[in-house]
């Protein structure tokens, strides 16, 4: 737009008449302040053209916002130039206009967008803040969960050997029984060469079957010693084993104290069950409920004293059962007998850790079920794995 010295338009662009909506009739040759009923009758624009402006030649990024009759409020860009013309005495004002309303909307929506920003960043800060310290919080009670883990671990083993301890007790008596017999044979073969060569009646024959009946029972005993060492060994991995093999082993290193009292034992398998585990804490496991059965007849007194193990497969699980005819057990006691030091034998003659070391063995570490329920005149334990 180019103005007079009087502020009168001389010319103006089609963007002006665009913009401001108004005809090259209604804008040439008349007053700025007249342009559209006085829609420019700005008080910013009159401090420009009538005081900033005589004192200066250029004025750049002068911005004026105002509510203009037919178009609403605009935010108005101007920068004005003078041009003097001294041989008519005159000048001339060029006045550009550039409606920057939407660069001024869409900067304060900017501006309003990095206010939310920068709040939303303040929060995510603060949320950052609050996960960090739930983050050392839960650190610090995994680490308070491990700690606690680690100490009943350390219990549980000091259970399992003070279990296996008395379960230690209970095979040394079984060994002297296993070893008594055939000691006794052995002294009396011993004693048979010696008569034999003192009456002049040792023969070759005589000598070489009882030195064959010496080395057998030597083997017998060796072999016994072997079952034991196994036994007392920990696993220390798992392994793959036969549930028959586990039981014949068992059944060797008790079976003469159980004829000692006259108790009857009947094993038997069927499907050849196995089981990915621990084969040592599954015979601990074993002998600990023939050995409770084995206290049950004392205690009950009964006559005619039976234990029956079976073991065959189910459902792609090996199954075992230990059953007897030694009473059963009571009824209010049916649901405390897996509780850690519980006990129903006299003090100082149970330590109360053989079924709940069972059960852990069983169900803890191997993954299993061990369950029991009395029968017609007995109890009856039942271990799937």
């Amino acid at each position: 737009m180019v103005l007079n010295s009087d502020l009168k338009i001389l010319t103006a662009n089609q963007s002006f008449y665009d913009t401001f909506k108004v005809t090259p009739e209604e804008t040439i040759g008349n007053f700025i302040y007249d342009l559209g009923n006085r829609q420019w009758d700005i008080p910013k624009l009159r401090v420009l053209v009538e005081e900033i402006l005589p004192h200066n030649t250029v004025i750049n990024g002068y911005e004026v916002e105002h509510d203009f009759q037919g178009i609403g409020r605009k935010i108005i860009l101007l920068n004005a130039r003078q041009i003097f013309r001294e041989n008519i005495g005159s000048r001339i004002i060029l006045l550009a206009m550039e409606d920057i309303t939407e660069r001024k909307f869409a900067a304060k929506e900017i501006e309003r967008l990095n206010v939310n920003l920068a709040s939303r960043a303040a929060e995510l800060e603060m949320q950052n803040v609050v996960l960090q310290e739930t983050y050392h919080e839960l650190k610090a009670e995994t680490a308070a969960r491990h700690r606690t883990m680690d100490e009943l671990r350390e219990k549980e083993q000091l259970l399992i050997q003070q279990s296996r301890m008395a379960a230690m007790g209970e095979m040394l008596g079984n060994i002297a029984h296993q070893w008594r017999q055939p000691l006794n044979v052995l002294g009396v073969k011993v004693q048979e060469l010696g008569l034999s060569f003192e009456y002049g009646e040792l023969s070759k024959e005589l000598l070489d079957a009882n030195i064959a009946m010496a080395m057998e029972i030597l083997q017998h005993l060796s072999q016994t010693i072997t079952v034991f060492q196994d036994f007392t060994a920990p696993d220390k991995e798992k392994s793959l084993f036969r549930v028959e093999q586990v039981i014949d082993k068992t059944v060797q290193i008790i079976d003469e104290s159980l004829k000692k009292d006259g108790i009857t034992l009947h094993v038997s398998s069927t499907g050849d069950p196995q089981i990915n585990g621990y084969p040592n804490e599954y015979s601990q496991v074993l002998m600990s409920l023939i050995l409770n059965a084995k206290d049950a007849f004392q205690e009950q007194r009964t006559a005619n004293p039976r234990i029956t193990v079976r073991s065959w497969s189910e459902n792609d699980r090996s199954v075992l059962t230990i059953t007897d005819n030694g009473g059963g057990i009571k009824a209010k006691i049916m649901d405390k007998i897996f509780d850690p030091y519980f006990t129903t034998k006299d003090l100082g003659k149970g330590t109360g850790v053989g079924l709940f070391m069972s059960k852990t063995i069983i169900e803890k570490n191997m993954g299993g079920h061990i369950t029991v329920r009395n029968i017609k005149g007995g109890s009856e334990f039942r271990i799937e794995v």
